[in-house]
């Protein structure tokens, strides 16, 4: 490998020549796969194996590990996944045989607390001497790093800092390190938090690691800053020592302060709709009100505009008083006020207002000014009503009811009462401006005849009510609307007397969901397409370099590896098409009875050639396991997909373990263990989501496709993390208690000489390609690429079999065969098609399908299949 073409680790050539000088091994190396990415020169001179090898040879480290210290690989594997730096002390095998020991300065790089790469440093410490010289020298190359960190780093022994970067002082405000040297660790830490920090120190010195902590750092100025903390025990200088990683989360808790602070008022004017509120920030000059000030006022949201509109509105009697209110909070000397007052409406009547107000500030000392507006109109009138005619019960009965019926017309929901037949007694007039519909119209006549079809009880109702049931209502306007309804009983001097209930129009709710539903949709099509062009990309790269070789040298040496190359990578872009395709447009099993002592061992025997040397395959089957219905080929997909997740989940070295077993319900099950590191919590929930996957590869959709053909066909899949470590993934099939009788075996097909065939091909570079492949097999190939040409070329040509793309400019592929049987009855047909899956199952005899691309040996095949005959 050309060392110069190799990525730099650091940010110019200036850093990627020093670690070139470094006497130490500096490397990187990719935090999945362990493989090297960069090493320096001094590897070769260190333990004599040139720099190519490390990077070219995908398990150079390990395999060159002393036999005694192979245990270090699972070490280094584990402390990654933890996304924690960490130190390695090993032997290595030099190229002349000699034993190197050599410490290993692990830094972790992760995003979002997934490991992506990993950066290190070897140092030979092989002779005493020579180890405390490089020691002080990988020390001072580790503080450059550690130094150049955007991570605030500081070290401490006994109790006390013996060293912080540069990012620790300017978070901590000193001027200099050595400000913050020598000094106590308690001293930089808010007393509040000196009990974690007394127990973490406990930890650490017992060998246990300890999680990211959130606490506050004292600065030298005295102010406070929110941190996030972690720590790890080392040695340094000789001693034991532990090392601090911080980070200023200060703005990430403020936004967090920030967001309850804004709960907090949503929750209060949740909670108090029928007023006017409003909320003023001098400071900013920004203006928050609810919908039902926008109603009273206008829907200006510019503060001058907001007051203005609000004070001309204002009756000329009154505005005084809300003047002296404006000028008062203007020297900031009004805490409360409590005014009421006359506002004209956009009619030009006037409506008596009750306003209230105070003043407040937030922690940073920001003042805000919060004020409500209540109609109190009604109550004023229904005061000076009450006095006019104290003197007439009568009078005041109907003063009562008015107020009633005011109260009720004046809310956004549906209050309605039935009698005990079920007919409706009165309806509030919010009736009239979800439906249309008049009051009137209704008042009399029952209420199944216009709430007709409810749906199920969403949820049950509190105290004695009814469960809420939801209506779809048709409007006048002939609009749908969708009503949420509860009852209860309605009762007249302790007897039941009929229903009363209300009814909420969450018709514009329902549509807002519908249309976050499909922004769903469409963000899910995006993330489809996207994993689907970074996957295809990566095949047309897998095969562009080896084109160039060939291109550049025909008859090379190169030319058979370079095929194969290709060949692989367009295996890789069929297998991703073929996820997605699978995964948009199932196929319905072919359901069969399956000999599991028979077909299990065959066909793990050929998984296991997939598998690396170092991870064992084994199985086990339970007695009296012996026959399953289910379709043969989607079970080997489904095993074959949990057998390669478990190799990618244990990495170098492991087991994986198949067993089958009997289960509840009359199943078998089909298990997969594998002693890897297990699923974390986070995702185990979300492995069987579509386009959810940690793989940098991934398409995120083996797992759903998985579970929905196990599913198909009658079974299920689950997932789980075992208590010694590891996972466990278990396929459920429909177990058969009797064996099925043997079918007849079918007469072997004869296959009759093929010479002519007609090609339907609209791409130019597959139609080329197949004709030139197809003559260079002896057959005789007459190619168009229009559905509109086959038919004449098929009467002059007369072929023993079609091959026909399904996908033709100017037509369908399926559609042509008619056209072309009629003409040749019983021709012989291969359909070849890259878009979708063609069915099997209901195939005329003599068509047989295929997916693209397709090799050689897989189309005559097919087209031995077609023209084979009872």
């Amino acid at each position: 490998m050309n060392m110069s073409s190799s990525r730099p680790l650091g940010p110019g050539d200036r850093h990627a020549r020093l670690l070139d000088a470094l006497p130490a091994i500096a490397w990187s190396a990719d935090a999945h796969t362990f493989r090297f990415k960069y090493i320096n020169p001094a590897a070769e001179k260190i333990l004599g194996y040139p720099a190519s090898r490390w990077i070219d040879e995908p398990h150079f480290w390990s395999q060159h590990l002393h036999p005694e210290d192979r245990h270090i690989v699972r070490l280094c594997h584990n402390e990654t996944l933890a996304c924690r730096n960490h130190e390695l002390v090993y032997r290595m095998i030099a190229a002349d045989g000699r034993t190197v020991w050599i410490r290993d300065y692990i830094n972790v790089y992760s995003v979002e607390g997934a490991p992506i790469e990993l950066f290190g440093v070897m140092i030979d410490i092989t002779r005493e001497r020579e180890a405390e010289a490089a020691w002080k020298e990988s020390r001072e190359n580790f503080r450059r790093m550690v130094a150049l960190s955007p991570d605030c780093i500081g070290v401490h022994a006994g109790g006390e800092f013996v060293y912080v970067n540069k990012a620790f002082v300017e978070l901590l405000g000193a001027r200099n390190e050595r400000q913050i040297v020598g000094r106590a660790v308690r001293s930089i830490v808010d007393p509040a938090y000196h009990p974690v920090v007394e127990e973490r120190l406990a930890r650490l010195s017992a060998g246990e690691s300890v999680p990211y902590v959130r606490m506050k750092y004292r600065r030298m100025d005295g102010s406070l800053v929110d941190v996030e903390v972690a720590a790890l025990p080392l040695r340094y200088d000789n001693r034991d020592a532990v090392q601090v990683i911080a980070r200023d989360i200060t703005d990430r808790v403020r936004a967090e302060e920030e967001l309850q602070v804004r709960e907090a008022r949503l929750q209060l004017l949740a909670s108090g709709t029928h007023e006017a509120i409003w909320e003023w920030v001098p400071s900013r000059n920004e203006l928050w009100t609810n919908h039902v000030c926008k109603e009273l006022i206008g829907p200006a949201t510019d503060p001058d505009e907001f007051f203005e509109t609000w004070l001309w509105r204002i009756h000329p009697e009154d505005r005084h008083k809300a003047w002296e209110v404006i000028e008062d909070l203007s020297h900031e000397d009004l805490p409360i006020w409590w005014l009421e007052y006359r506002l004209q409406q956009d009619d030009g009547s006037y409506r008596i207002i009750l306003d209230r107000g105070h003043t407040a500030k937030a922690r940073d000392g920001e003042q805000r000014v919060i004020g409500a507006m209540l109609d109190v109109t009604s109550l004023r009138n229904a005061e000076r009503q009450r006095a006019a005619i104290e003197a007439s019960a009568q009078q005041a009965l109907e003063a009562s009811e008015r107020r009633y019926r005011e109260l009720v017309e004046g809310v956004s929901e549906i209050l309605y009462t039935l009698d005990a037949e079920g007919r409706i007694l009165s309806l509030s007039r919010s009736f009239e401006r979800s439906t249309g519909y008049r009051v009137e119209e209704w008042i009399g006549r029952p209420f199944a005849e216009l709430f007709r079809t409810p749906s199920s009880p969403r949820a049950a109702g509190d105290g004695e009510g009814g469960p809420i049931r939801e209506y779809e209502l048709p409007a006048r306007s002939g609009a749908v609307v969708t009503l949420e309804v509860s009852s209860q009983p309605r009762y007249i001097d302790g007897l039941p007397a009929g229903t009363m209930g209300m009814a909420r129009d969450v018709t514009e709710s329902r549509s807002i969901a519908r249309k976050l539903e499909e922004a769903k949709r469409m963000s899910s099509l995006g993330q489809v397409a996207a994993s689907l062009a970074h996957e295809f990309n990566n095949v047309l790269m897998g095969i562009q370099p080896f084109v160039e070789v060939i291109g550049r040298n025909p008859s090379g040496p190169r030319v058979p590896e370079s095929l194969s190359h290709i060949t692989r990578a367009i295996g890789r872009g069929k297998r991703a098409a073929q996820e997605i395709l699978r995964f948009a447009n199932p196929q319905a099993p072919q359901l069969s009875t399956i000999h599991v002592r028979t077909w299990l061992p065959t066909f793990l025997d050929d998984l296991a050639a997939s598998l690396p040397a170092s991870i064992a395959l084994d199985s086990a089957i339970e007695t009296g396991v012996a026959l399953v219905r289910g379709d043969c080929q989607h079970l080997e997909q489904v095993v074959t997909n949990l057998v390669f997740n478990a190799r990618d989940a244990i990495g170098v070295k492991g087991a994986i373990q198949v067993n089958v077993s009997c289960a509840e319900g009359g199943m078998v099950r089909i298990s997969v263990y594998d002693d890897g590191p297990g699923i974390s919590a986070g995702m185990l929930d979300r492995i069987f989501e579509p386009l959810f996957t940690t793989k940098r590869n991934g398409t995120g959709l083996g797992l759903a496709i998985a579970r929905r053909l196990m599913e198909r066909q009658g079974g299920a899949l689950t997932a789980e993390n075992l208590p010694a470590g590891g996972s466990a993934f278990h396929a459920y099939v429909p177990a058969v208690l009797e064996d099925a009788p043997e079918e007849e075996p079918a007469a072997a097909a004869v296959n009759p000489p093929v010479r002519h065939i007609l090609l339907v091909e609209d791409d130019l570079s597959a139609g080329a390609g197949l004709t030139e492949l197809l003559r260079s097999e002896g057959y005789e190939t007459t190619w168009v690429r229009l559905a509109g040409d086959a038919r004449e070329a098929a009467r002059r040509v007369r072929p023993q079999v079609a091959i026909i793309d399904v996908n033709l400019p100017d037509g369908s592929g399926v559609d042509l065969v008619p056209l072309l049987r009629a003409d040749q009855r019983d021709l012989p047909v291969v359909l070849s098609t890259g878009h979708v899956e063609i069915g099997h199952s209901d195939q005329p005899d003599g068509i047989v399908s295929l997916m693209k691309p397709y090799a050689l040996e897989v189309l005559l095949e097919a087209i031995s299949k077609a023209t084979a005959v009872a």
